[in-house]
């Protein structure tokens, strides 16, 4: 059987959000196929290694690195010296690492194997003469247009032989200033769907509780919904940095009965108790989330994180994206009102599933992996 390694520059935890469902899901679509291995730069919590129990995993650094020692100047200015020092560490320890990372990876990976690369942190770690697939979760402009940590990233990864997007329109994007480009949706598998489940006008907000999902947003939406419509609740998922800020802003906008905190969930079926699912990020790369929520018959109401939005919402059909907050107000208010119009957008977020589907996931990746060192 083949070997596949799919290169983490550090296994993230089960609550860090689309990424670890996306491999999950590749790797069950793969197994039949490919022997998989994982490697992760630098050691991670014994929690995050269960979640690849079944498959063996090469650790190259034993050291446990903050990966996100930018934030040094952040953690120096609210005075938390602990956090201060472990970024400065982590910071020279990454940049003084692929030396010796791209020698044990040369020994590790053979020339005939496949690789995965998750991210371009990771990237900078692979030697270059192992031909490997970059994926980019994010979107383009996210990391060829975004601060300097994200644009230093890349001038330093090793090139790939192909990277691969997760839309169309990143994927054009790059085309016009680099080759061997392409794209390939994020999938998540079909589940048994429910009609008879009473949903008593439920919103669902999923993902992690960080910046780039912009949850505070949400919190102001809710505000502006209740003055017009008071009869909803929004159920918050998930886990992250800013879960104690939401939790204050909650009681000081008043709305401890219209919106709740759930914490992490893994039950994807859990969609089919909500009317549809909000998404306000600020930036995304093709969110996992919207995939779930078709494949449970789920519509969308969402801000437009990018040029992409189009092609993961049908506008007026599987739902609805605006950057304005009275629009998306207003397109809120029609799914709980109407449910006409909300029983006509889950049949065609259903039928929409079918380009996301497991099938087609499995059938691009195996093209691309017989393919890309071409």
């Amino acid at each position: 059987m083949k070997k596949l390694y799919i290169v983490f520059d550090q296994i993230p935890a089960k609550t860090s959000g689309g990424l670890l469902g996306t491999y999950k899901t590749l790797l069950k679509v793969l197994e039949k196929e490919y022997n998989v291995e994982i490697i992760s730069i630098f050691d991670t919590s014994d929690e995050a290694k269960l979640i690849f129990k079944n498959y063996t995993i090469h650790t190259i650094s034993n050291y446990k690195i903050d990966n996100r020692f930018y934030r040094f100047f952040q953690h120096l200015r609210e005075g938390n010296f602990k956090k201060f020092y472990k970024s400065i560490i982590s910071l020279i320890y990454y940049f003084m690492f692929p030396v010796i990372s791209k020698q044990k990876l040369k020994k590790l990976i053979n020339k005939n194997d496949n690789v995965i690369v998750s991210c371009p942190s990771a990237a900078i770690f692979m030697p270059s003469s192992r031909p490997f697939i970059l994926e980019i979760h994010g979107s383009y402009d996210f990391f060829w247009n975004g601060n300097i940590v994200r644009k230093f990233q890349i001038f330093l990864m090793t090139k790939p032989k192909l990277i691969l997007f997760r839309n169309k329109s990143d994927y054009a994007k790059a085309k016009k200033h680099m080759e061997n480009v392409s794209y390939i949706y994020n999938s998540c598998e079909r589940v048994q769907v429910n009609r008879n489940i009473t949903k008593a006008n439920k919103i669902i907000y999923i993902g992690r509780i960080s910046d780039e999902k912009d949850p505070i947003r949400m919190l102001q939406l809710a505000s502006k919904l209740k003055i017009k419509y008071d009869n909803f609740h929004i159920d918050v998922y998930g886990k992250g940095p800013l879960e104690e800020q939401l939790s204050i802003s909650i009681k000081e906008l008043n709305l401890e009965s219209h919106v709740t905190l759930r914490g992490y969930v893994e039950d994807k079926s859990i969609y089919q108790k909500y009317s549809f699912l909000l998404m306000t990020s600020k930036t995304e790369g093709f969110p996992l989330t919207i995939i779930e929520a078709k494949a449970n018959g789920i519509p969308v109401i969402s801000t437009m994180w990018g040029d992409a939005v189009g092609e993961a919402v049908s506008q007026g059909n599987t739902g609805y994206y605006a950057n304005n907050d009275d629009d998306l107000v207003n397109y809120m208010l029609q799914l709980l009102t109407d449910n006409k119009k909300l029983e006509q957008f889950s049949k065609n977020s259903l039928v929409d599933y079918e380009k996301y589907s497991i099938d087609a996931l499995r059938k691009n990746w195996l093209d691309v992996l017989d393919n890309y060192k071409k």
